[in-house]
């Protein structure tokens, strides 16, 4: 897990009771922090909460879509995130945003108040009873962690980027009327096509700036593309839970030397979601593979260079296998050969990549359990 989600997991799980007395304006990683807090409590003239984010064109990526819904419920969080507006104290209080909104000239003795109250109990009694809460409210890291890698992801879209830019310009992250009226200035930016050009070039000082973009249709799915260079064509492949932005680093220098083609493999990043099947052959990694192999005929490359990584690794393992004509060398990294661990099983092997074993269970009991559907029965 990334440092700031695992930061904001870990305040929550701790044995000590953490509070939020909030005055003034939570909004984005503010309002991620006092989710993360045991109890949260407001000033009913000076605060504000709110997750801006998606009015900006970025996807939040703290934990509010996992935390939210169990505060509030689905309707509600769906609110407070896709309408991206400020929710002032009074108001939190009302949705189950913050525990109570209180007079301002309260707040401080309140807070104070119950912090020592609490503070005066039996330490054991605090923490164990906490941990049967933590329990049974607490969302698992899994729905935490994939949020944040989409977050970085969603920001470096065109239309997030220019979303922030005007945000920038007009004073955003200064002292002034859009930080105070940041709901109504998000809704004020002028609407942008989500449906960019097919083509489009990025602007300065973006990562993958000079790269030129382009959504690829292949027979069963849309890829999302990113291409520069006029070398040897070479093809990265990302894993998972990440998208063509884990080469970030590395792309520019790259394509010095190569033509660099950069994905999202179907059902990741802006590629398109096919439906599973009644097999889940759809993403299966004959079907993935295939998808590249078309880009890269599309973009003229009948052979190529493939450097691959996990999940995008096992793509490219069974591209050499379906295309070994379109393959001039590959490069694996970060995997293990399935089918030689799997007839050597042992109980550490079996303890270490539990999950291995978990996700060939017959469906639908994996996708109920990733999903957290309790009252599910096998």
């Amino acid at each position: 897990m990334q440092p700031l989600p695992d930061m904001l997991v870990r305040l929550s799980r701790a044995p000590v009771v953490s509070i939020a007395s909030i005055r003034g304006r939570a909004t984005g990683v503010g309002s991620e922090l006092a989710l993360a807090c045991d109890m949260r409590f407001a000033s009913r003239e000076k605060a504000i909460l709110s997750h801006f984010e998606v009015g900006a064109g970025m996807v939040p990526g703290g934990g509010p879509m996992a935390r939210l819904p169990r505060l509030m419920g689905r309707g509600r969080a769906l609110e407070v995130l896709l309408g991206a507006d400020d929710f002032p104290g009074d108001l939190a209080e009302r949705y189950g945003y913050v525990n109570r909104s209180l007079p301002d000239a309260d707040l401080d003795a309140f807070v104070e108040s119950l912090a020592t109250r609490i503070a005066s109990f039996d330490k054991r009694a605090i923490s164990e009873t906490k941990r049967f809460v933590d329990v049974a409210s607490l969302p698992p890291d899994y729905e935490i962690a994939p949020e944040w890698d989409v977050c970085l992801a969603s920001i470096m879209r065109p239309a997030a980027q220019e979303r922030i830019k005007k945000l920038m310009e007009q004073g955003f992250h200064q002292p002034g009327d859009v930080e105070n009226r940041l709901g109504y200035h998000v809704g004020q930016l002028r609407a942008l096509r989500e449906d960019h050009p097919i083509m489009e070039p990025k602007g300065k000082g973006m990562a993958f700036e000079n790269f030129t973009v382009e959504d690829i249709a292949t027979r069963a799915a849309t890829i999302h593309t990113l291409r520069r260079g006029a070398g040897p064509p070479l093809l990265l492949l990302h894993g998972y839970p990440q998208t063509h932005f884990i080469w970030h680093k590395i792309a520019d220098r790259l394509s010095e030397q190569y033509t660099v083609v950069l994905t999202d493999l179907r059902g990741y990043g802006d590629s398109s979601k096919p439906e599973g099947g009644a097999r889940h052959e759809n993403y299966s990694f004959r079907a993935m593979a295939q998808d590249q192999v078309e880009v890269m005929r599309h973009l003229g490359h009948k052979t190529f260079f493939v450097a691959s990584h996990d999940r995008g690794a096992r793509t490219a393992h069974r591209m050499c296998l379906d295309h070994p004509q379109a393959v001039r060398k590959v490069c694996f990294m970060d995997i293990a050969p399935t089918l030689r661990m799997y007839r050597d099983t042992s109980k550490e092997f079996a303890t270490k990549y539990m999950w291995w074993f978990f996700l060939i269970q017959k469906a639908p009991l994996p996708e109920h359990m990733i999903a957290c559907r309790r009252r599910f029965l096998p």
